[in-house]
């Protein structure tokens, strides 16, 4: 299966026309199924993150530039329960350090219109395509993220948070 890597989002300013409801947020370092982000980018912005941005703060101004924007998907790599974006970490210890970008994400949409809780998928890149169990307590295995950081990332966005892993 051939992987694509998406290219950096355009200026934002150009992006303003785009009634987009869908936000792609991808690490630098993961690579995507061709077929996976083909369904996913139509009518949707993509970026890819790396280590010179603040990523939390390029989601909050995008959603913010963006309020149609009601599913967001970040593609990413986890280790030792983390999500990571770039060089930036959000874990137990760093979700305080970014918990101001994080209650900002869903603060401008217009989800409230819709009755619609938005929606935050994170793909972690893993050999298996299986759901990560939000409400196992056992040791963490190096691909899964701490069900206590997904708790806080949910309750400081307001959005319903879906771990998935994806395949590579």
């Amino acid at each position: 299966m051939q992987a694509v890597q998406p290219q950096p989002v355009q200026p934002l300013a150009n992006l303003l026309s785009i009634k987009a409801k869908t936000f792609l947020v991808i690490d630098a370092s993961v690579s995507i199924p061709q077929p996976m982000f083909e369904a996913l980018s139509r009518r949707a912005i993509a970026l890819t993150v790396n280590g010179q941005h603040n990523a939390f703060q390029l989601v909050s101004s995008t959603l913010q530039q963006h309020p149609t924007i009601n599913s967001l998907h970040l593609f990413t790599r986890s280790h030792d329960g983390e999500i990571r974006l770039g060089k930036h970490v959000l874990d137990a210890r760093t979700t305080e350090q970014h918990s101001w970008d994080l209650q900002e994400w869903f603060s401008f949409a217009n989800h409230h219109l819709s009755f619609k809780r938005p929606k935050i998928h994170i793909h972690m890149n893993s050999p298996v395509n299986s759901p990560v169990s939000l409400t196992e307590t056992a040791d963490l295995a190096p691909s899964m993220i701490n069900p206590a950081v997904i708790d806080m990332l949910s309750q400081l966005t307001g959005a319903e948070v879906i771990v998935l892993e994806t395949l590579q």
